[in-house]
């Protein structure tokens, strides 16, 4: 069975890179090194996965001792669904929940929930921000 919401790696290391600095306001910038540590990733992984978020212009980036990352917006108004359609594309149309499909559109009973399914997840994902994943670095 597919999953409801199949999130990459990458996006999920971009997602919380971001909720992390956006926890820490005190800093200016925050560095890839520290950020790395707290996710458990290399640093140069995670310096490729967020290089294209600032050509995005999401993020600042510096270089140099005290270099790091800083959000270019406010993290309450940088929506999850943002990043994750920037990230991963649209979110798929109703697929059937089964591997191979068993019935066609008309006649699948699973149809109905899937729909439901699927706008329940994009009405959350609307209303969930970066500053709301950064509570859990509190």
């Amino acid at each position: 069975m597919q999953k409801v919401l199949n999130i990459t790696e990458k996006t999920n290391v971009v997602i919380y890179s971001f909720a992390f600095i956006a926890a820490h306001p005190e800093m200016e910038t925050v560095s890839v090194k520290l950020i790395a540590a707290e996710l458990d990733v290399s640093e140069s992984y995670l310096a490729k996965v967020l290089q294209p978020i600032v050509k995005e212009g999401l993020l600042d980036s510096s270089r140099g001792a005290k270099g790091g990352y800083s959000l270019k917006k406010d993290p309450a108004k940088i929506k999850l669904i943002d990043l994750l359609i920037m990230l991963e594309g649209k979110l798929p149309v109703s697929e059937c929940l089964f591997d191979r499909p068993r019935c066609n559109d008309t006649t699948c009973p699973f149809r109905r929930l899937s729909n439901i399914v699927k706008d329940t997840v994009m009405k959350e994902l609307e209303g969930f921000t970066v500053a709301d994943v950064s509570k859990n670095f509190k």
